[in-house]
């Protein structure tokens, strides 16, 4: 089914938490700050791996826009959805289409 869900609640990652966004393509507008990744998106900040099929990263607003089977593992907790927007600096996550959350027992 669809809906929104929100990964929240866990150890919150220090705003300098160094991170890592890889991609089979990048387009990237160093004014803007802003970077498009295409294809085997890969973006690594503290404990938290996400992977999609393609997303957009604005480092001005702390955005990453993910499309295409995300999927996002924090700790133990996972997530998985069509379309997420993830806050760099929060953590959170705003998730649409066919969303699964998991939590640990």
């Amino acid at each position: 089914g669809s809906g929104v869900g929100s990964l929240e609640g866990g150890p919150q990652q220090p705003a300098q938490s160094p991170s890592t966004l890889t991609a089979d393509k990048a387009q990237i507008d160093g004014e803007a700050k802003v970077y498009q990744a295409i294809g085997s998106v890969h973006y690594v900040q503290g404990d938290t791996v996400v992977t999609a099929d393609k997303g957009t990263l604005n480092e001005q607003t702390h955005q990453l826009q993910l499309e295409g089977s995300v999927h996002i593992v924090e700790g133990t907790r996972s997530m998985k959805a069509q379309r997420v927007v993830y806050n760099t600096t929060s953590g959170t996550a705003h998730a649409q289409g066919d969303v699964t959350r998991q939590f640990p027992g």
